[in-house]
């Protein structure tokens, strides 16, 4: 399990070659009963093999309020 702040992303490298770039804050946790939701269609995009945490860069536009 991996803890993530807003401003990550997740790139997920699948066994067909696919590159996928995830956000995981557009994906809300789901209660324990939950059959869960699906974010990459392993029949199309294949199964994940890496993924790895980004962070995704600021600009002083986004600090500004």
């Amino acid at each position: 399990m991996m803890l993530l702040s807003s401003g990550m992303t997740l790139a997920v490298t699948t066994d067909q070659g696919q590159q996928i770039t995830l956000n995981p804050m557009d994906h809300p946790l789901s209660d324990r009963y939950s059959n869960g939701s699906f974010v990459i269609d392993t029949d199309t995009q294949g199964t994940p093999v890496a993924v790895v945490p980004q962070v995704t860069p600021t600009t002083d536009d986004d600090n500004q309020q």
